[in-house]
């Protein structure tokens, strides 16, 4: 058994117990170095800008390739459009503000990643300001604002 697997929590299943995960590492010559079980947390995770770049390079790239498209589907069905909601909840500061700029069609994405039913309500269907005015409420309503 190597020196890794030695310092990995086993429970009774022989599957690896996670719980105390941040609490493996070892000492070498005064470095401390990290089992794959405590990778320290990679910049993007306390660093905002690295995901606000990832955000703006998607959204643009989402805007141009979709900015002459007329079936709704196809631009809610765009790889980037997909990678932001795969963003998840940092994403929906970003996509506020972006709708905030410029209304586009956010509000699938903003549900999707929110998990709530659309603000808006049905004869605003389709109207862009008044289904942007409603998600801003909704964001101050959920302290997004």
């Amino acid at each position: 058994m190597n020196a890794l697997a030695r310092n990995v929590p086993m429970i009774a299943d022989n599957t690896v117990d996670y719980s105390n995960w941040r609490k493996l590492s070892t000492t070498v010559s005064g470095n401390t170095r990290h089992s794959p079980w405590q990778l320290p947390s990679p910049r993007y995770l306390t660093d905002p800008a690295p995901l606000v770049a990832r955000f703006r390079r998607l959204a643009n790239l989402w805007i141009s390739e979709t900015i002459n498209v007329s079936i709704l589907d196809d631009v809610i069905t765009h790889p980037a459009y997909q990678e932001i909601i795969g963003m998840g909840p940092a994403a929906i500061p970003l996509i506020l503000d972006e709708l905030e700029r410029e209304p586009n069609h956010w509000f699938p994405a903003l549900a999707a990643i929110s998990g709530t039913q659309s603000p808006v309500p049905e004869e605003d269907a389709g109207d862009i300001d008044k289904m942007t005015d409603a998600w801003l409420q909704w964001a101050k309503e959920n302290s997004y604002r």
